[in-house]
């Protein structure tokens, strides 16, 4: 970041700063205001650097250097079968990452990942958001706009407090035990945790959609 920012003329430490002021905000967003909102008046208030300007030179930094955090992931190959097959029996797909980043970083990071931004019916990210996780909120606004039954929804993700808390709503939640965070030392038996391996072998033992609406 702040090799870009002295390619561009900006003072590093000051984005840096501003783009950490502009996260805190969003993570604490009342829903009044869309996370993007939210994210760009607390940086400018911060920085003092005008939207219109400082906008366009960081979307250009999640297509260029940015990428140089794509060295600290990796691909799980299971991810690809597990998405293909809940394709292949009819269950649409939305991916609920946290929204503090940008559709443009959100899609570079999908990217990396090797996966298909198609595959997906949603994608969260801080334009059409409105809180993070892990407020409950985050979920209940993707729900209610989808008017979907939390008892029809099986959420897949490896944050114990970020993507468990959607228990609260009465969904259900596999958590992936080879990559579980859990800072908040949350008591893992509230959880229902697996390998991923264990996971593809459950959703390929799942039934269709069809099968499920006929039944």
């Amino acid at each position: 970041m702040f090799h870009f920012c002295k390619k561009h003329a900006l003072n590093g430490s000051l984005v840096s700063e501003g783009i950490e002021k502009g996260t805190i905000a969003m993570i604490q967003n009342n829903g009044i205001q869309s996370n993007e909102t939210v994210f760009w008046e607390n940086f400018c208030k911060h920085t003092h650097y005008e939207k219109d300007y400082i906008e366009p030179i960081l979307e250009q930094y999640y297509l260029t250097d940015f990428q140089k955090v794509k060295e600290s992931c990796f691909v799980k190959k299971e991810a690809k079968v597990i998405i293909q097959t809940l394709k292949e029996k009819g269950y649409p797909l939305y991916l609920t990452t946290n929204a503090i980043f940008p559709k443009v970083a959100v899609l570079e990071r999908l990217k990396w990942a090797q996966l298909n931004p198609l595959d997906f019916e949603y994608i969260t990210t801080y334009e059409n958001s409105h809180y993070c996780k892990p407020n409950p909120k985050y979920y209940q606004e993707v729900i209610q706009h989808f008017h979907f039954n939390p008892k029809e929804i099986l959420m897949i993700g490896n944050d114990a407090l970020e993507d468990g808390i959607i228990q609260s709503l009465h969904a259900d939640c596999y958590l992936l035990k080879d990559s579980l965070l859990n800072e908040s030392h949350l008591n893992n038996q509230i959880f229902k945790c697996t390998d991923i391996q264990e996971l593809v072998l459950f959703i390929q033992n799942l039934p269709s959609l069809k099968e499920i609406k006929e039944s």
